[in-house]
């Protein structure tokens, strides 16, 4: 498993190929896989399976097991149920608020078995995304693209994703649960050394991946994301 990447990223993914695994097991090779917003590695980084990675656009590092597909709006261009899994991680944030409801719906439509989505959420995740872009124009004299789209957007709260997923699931038995994510004193320390242009930070920023490996510890008190599995019983609809 690749883990090359800072923590945030990393810790993200983690829990999700935990779930993952411990849902399907053996069987997670035979599932079909959709990443909604997967960027160039995405989830495929990880599992090292094969992924359909769906995103606005894609750059030269794509992941091997990746199949790149470009697409604008919210609109999924997949039948209803046409993949096993869907995952979307820090996506929806990067959409307005007033489109949210509809990206969720549109992956929870075209999930059969799974959906997992990770995202930041609530006001202190907010705040702390605030200071860091103001930090970031003030290290570096521009706004860092995707802590400026977090603050234009604003993050959704907990409540509000729970009462999405419950509408879009209202016709299909499912079961849902959510649980927290990277700890906000630890994100700010680790987003710290990432914006800081200097070598020492470069170095601490390098070493604290590390910390990737155990996501469990690194999720307590207020943390920075929430992450919702949605378990579609198929059997139950038949």
């Amino acid at each position: 498993m690749n883990i090359a990447l800072g923590i945030d990223v990393n810790i993200r993914y983690l829990p999700i190929v935990r779930e993952l695994k411990a849902r399907f097991g053996d069987a997670l090779a035979e599932q079909s896989i959709l990443e909604v917003g997967s960027g160039d590695q995405g989830i495929a980084r990880y599992l090292n399976l094969p992924v359909t990675g769906i995103d606005v656009a894609f750059g030269t590092t794509l992941h091997p097991k990746l199949k790149p597909i470009k697409h604008q709006g919210y609109l999924l261009p997949f039948e209803s149920q046409s993949f096993d899994v869907v995952v979307s991680t820090d996506m929806l944030e990067h959409v307005p608020p007033e489109h949210r409801f509809l990206s969720v719906s549109e992956m929870a439509r075209v999930a059969r078995k799974m959906l997992c989505l990770a995202v930041p959420a609530g006001k202190l995740a907010e705040a702390q995304d605030k200071a860091l872009d103001e930090l970031y124009y003030k290290l570096r004299g521009e706004h860092y693209p995707f802590l400026k789209e977090h603050v234009e957007n604003g993050l959704p709260t907990v409540e509000t994703i729970n009462q999405m997923l419950a509408k879009v699931t209202e016709h299909r038995t499912a079961t849902i649960r959510h649980f927290k994510n990277y700890n906000l004193a630890i994100r700010m320390i680790e987003m710290r050394a990432f914006i800081t242009p200097a070598l020492w930070a470069k170095a601490v920023f390098r070493f604290l991946h590390v910390f990737s490996l155990a996501p469990s510890l690194l999720s307590f008190g207020n943390c920075y994301r929430e992450i919702f599995i949605v378990n579609f019983d198929n059997r139950a609809e038949r």
